[in-house]
């Protein structure tokens, strides 16, 4: 009988402990359940209902949504902004390198760099707004050296516009990927750079040979992080900068969401973008994964 007892014993603790998990896991949930899932599902069900009727409209706020131009503007744009995705990436490499290197002062440049970072958005957005102005410090500048024909509005001319925007992403986001890949380097075999060197490897070849295959991986990640990014984290910049303007040159998709929604009162058709953008970034989102985890990185 005693035999019996402790052979269930580890049992019944197993399944007690399990019931006081669930028990204590119940009110995270509850508040994930309604700060997050909740809200999917209400926007998921509002983009099948009328706007106006709140009655079942099938499709029709998707069909609306890909007959308007304004949306396809939005798309267009979005994917202009995927120009920063290279630069970021051979940028935060190549600056990167140079203080894992420990040039003389790389502590204070790397402070230097990382204070874009730190700085809200907003902040930003609206120094380079008074920066790009016609009259502001690049033109300044552009005349001083003798370049005064390259002046022009670059944010109220829709040829330079996005590309401008594109520039303030750049010069912001750059941090983050500096310190991502030093940490990285920092925990490279110091062995791989000796050899190199001994083997008369200069600066870029050490770049190139070493320290990139080593950090694959990591550079992976960082621009599938920065592919979420160019989808949903640009709404700051284009509403401090811009509005979307001029016409609809900087318009995004989070900013169509936005001025849709809540200038419009359109909400089915803000719901209907959301719904694919939600769809899109999950299907990403899951295949970058899947594939980090095949490499062994997850």
């Amino acid at each position: 009988m005693a035999t019996t007892l402790q052979h269930h014993r580890p049992r019944t603790t197993r399944r007690r402990d399990a019931r006081a998990a669930v028990v204590f896991m119940l009110p995270a949930a509850a508040f994930v359940g309604f700060v997050f899932i909740y809200p999917i599902f209400a926007v998921v069900r509002t983009s099948f209902l009328d706007p106006f009727t709140d009655e079942f409209a099938g499709l029709a706020n998707y069909r609306a949504l890909f007959s308007d131009p304004i949306f396809h503007a939005a798309v267009t744009n979005n994917l202009k902004l995927f120009v920063v995705l290279p630069f970021l990436v051979i940028t935060s490499l190549v600056v990167a390198q140079i203080l894992h290197d420990q040039i003389r002062g790389w502590r204070l440049y790397r402070a230097i760099i990382f204070v874009p970072y730190v700085v809200p958005v907003v902040v930003a957005a609206l120094v380079f707004g008074q920066i790009l102005q016609s009259r502001g410090l690049v033109n300044a500048i552009l005349e001083a050296v003798g370049l005064g024909g390259l002046a022009q509005n670059w944010l109220g001319d829709p040829k330079t516009a996005v590309w401008s925007v594109a520039g303030v992403v750049q010069w912001r986001e750059l941090a983050f990927g500096v310190i991502l890949f030093l940490a990285r380097m920092t925990q490279l075999p110091v062995d791989l750079y000796d050899a190199a060197r001994v083997d008369g490897a200069n600066w870029y070849q050490r770049l190139r040979h070493v320290t990139v295959p080593q950090m694959s991986t990591m550079i992976a990640f960082y621009a599938g992080i920065i592919v979420v990014a160019l989808f949903n984290w640009v709404f700051n910049y284009v509403f401090v900068l811009t509005k979307g303007g001029p016409g609809t040159s900087t318009y995004v998709m989070e900013y169509y969401i936005y001025s849709r929604a809540f200038i419009y009162g359109d909400f089915g058709n803000a719901a209907a973008l959301s719904t694919l953008m939600l769809g899109a970034i999950l299907a990403f989102m899951v295949t970058f994964l899947t594939w980090l985890s095949r490499r062994g990185a997850l």
